[in-house]
């Protein structure tokens, strides 16, 4: 029986040595376990999946929360992975985990402004 992975949503704590290119696609290959060039899309469930792990990996790339990134609450989020990518397995606690973000200092203070 094949093992599940254990993928922590704030996906692919992959060094960040290409940038968050690497890590969308670190991301996309725990969701898929494929290169995104190498995406089946022949089924319609097949083009549903690699759609889905595609917005998921580019979610990663810029950091912050993927719940909030992707427009989801966390549950939501959490049965979209069970649904879509039953092998990954998820730690709930890494749906409340950060990415550092890659703001401005005039993004930040915006941001600080409206709350």
């Amino acid at each position: 029986m094949f093992e599940a992975q254990f993928f922590p949503l704030m996906a692919a704590r992959a060094s960040d040595v290409n940038g968050g290119r690497h890590r969308g696609i670190a991301t996309y290959r725990l969701l898929t376990g494929a290169h995104p060039a190498d995406a089946d899309t022949t089924s319609d469930s097949n083009f549903d999946r690699h759609a889905l792990a595609s917005i998921l990996a580019l979610a990663t790339m810029d950091g912050g929360l993927l719940s909030e990134k992707v427009g989801l609450s966390s549950h939501e989020l959490a049965a979209l992975l069970e649904q879509y990518f039953p092998s990954v397995r998820m730690n709930a606690e890494e749906l409340l985990l950060r990415f550092k973000r890659n703001e401005s200092d005039e993004g930040a203070m915006l941001r600080d402004l409206l709350l």
